[in-house]
């Protein structure tokens, strides 16, 4: 990584000569995401740390840092439900100077629909209560009779990723497993899980929606 960051470097000595404002965006991917150990990076190269990766991680090396996440439910077989996560890493990532969020969204939106309505507003407002636009986005979508039992569906799933969670290496890592055997990906899920989750959908099936929720749920 020192020698993409020495480059980086030249190019930005060499921006601000004309434009004093500017900034450099770089991907901390791969070989980058491992900080130099002899080039110290210049204050306005912003380094986007991908996935997984401690927002800290860049401090001693200078620049300033961003996020890059990724949100690919498609290659679960399970919901991907993490909305508090996001919500800490964004709130950490800001804490030590981070300017940006990046990410690559790929998701069947009746799974993934929520977290991303968290993330959208807490780009906005990085200390949005996350309960709250859950409790909005339930509401809005399915309705006001069927705001309980579909948060409950979501926050069971949010359990079963945080029992993963717990397991990982790094909080933040997103995509564990993304490409593994798919049945492995169920192992964190009980049949407890399966009677909660199908008795909150029954409930929430009854409850009265208009036609567009009803076509949503």
């Amino acid at each position: 990584s020192d020698r993409y960051f020495r480059f980086y470097n030249k190019v930005i000595e060499r921006v601000v000569q004309t434009k004093p404002d500017a900034r450099i965006a770089v991907l901390g991917y791969g070989p980058c995401a491992t900080p130099p150990e002899q080039t110290t990076i210049h204050d306005r190269i912003c380094v986007f740390i991908t996935t997984g990766a401690d927002p800290r991680q860049f401090e001693k090396a200078g620049g300033t840092s961003a996020i890059y996440q990724y949100h690919l439910d498609g290659a679960y077989p399970t919901i991907r439900h993490y909305p508090h996560m996001i919500a800490r890493f964004l709130r950490e990532s800001k804490a030590v100077g981070g300017l940006g969020y990046y990410a690559e969204i790929h998701h069947n939106w009746a799974a993934g629909g929520p977290k991303v309505y968290v993330l959208s507003h807490l780009l906005w407002d990085v200390n949005s209560d996350v309960d709250a636009l859950l409790d909005r986005y339930m509401r809005l979508a399915f309705g006001e009779q069927a705001t309980a039992p579909m948060r409950a569906y979501f926050d069971r799933w949010e359990a079963i990723w945080e029992r993963e969670q717990a397991l990982l290496a790094n909080p933040y890592d997103s995509i564990d497993n993304w490409k593994a055997n798919q049945l492995r990906k169920f192992r964190h899920v009980t049949w407890d899980d399966i009677r909660f989750m199908d008795a909150a959908l029954a409930i929430a099936k009854r409850a009265r929606k208009t036609p567009r929720q009803k076509r949503r749920f």
